[in-house]
């Protein structure tokens, strides 16, 4: 499960650009960052989680523009 986040006031207003969702099971930061075109590092970086670490959270998944 995912949800959309919109940015409003920009010039992308109402357009989807980042994603929350949690990590299904089994699934890794890096098959989240390749689903989503964006970079497993930035996912870390934007959501604060420290190398090797599992998140059972929502995180924030930024799309590279």
């Amino acid at each position: 499960p995912e949800l959309r986040v919109e940015l409003m006031g920009n010039r992308n207003a109402g357009k989807s650009i980042d994603i929350m969702r949690r990590l299904a099971e089994g699934e890794s930061l890096w098959d989240v960052a390749k689903q989503y075109r964006t970079d497993e590092e930035l996912i870390r970086a934007v959501n604060q989680l420290e190398e090797g670490t599992v998140p059972d959270k929502m995180l924030l998944i930024p799309r590279v523009r």
